[in-house]
């Protein structure tokens, strides 16, 4: 028998949670949204765009 391996979650970069997140939609670029029930924030796994990173904001 072989486990599975769990999909990855990305973590909430408002909060650092992991368990309470969320598909919240696709971007304009195509990317998937993810949405943080914790904070109520919203995020993308991965930017495209540099500017659009944390630490930029």
């Amino acid at each position: 028998m072989t486990l599975l391996k769990q999909r990855q979650r990305p973590a909430c970069p408002h909060c650092d949670t992991v368990t309470q997140i969320r598909k919240h939609g696709k971007a304009r670029s195509g990317l998937p949204r993810y949405m943080c029930l914790g904070c109520r924030g919203t995020f993308q796994g991965r930017y495209i765009y540099p500017g659009l990173s944390n630490g930029w904001e």
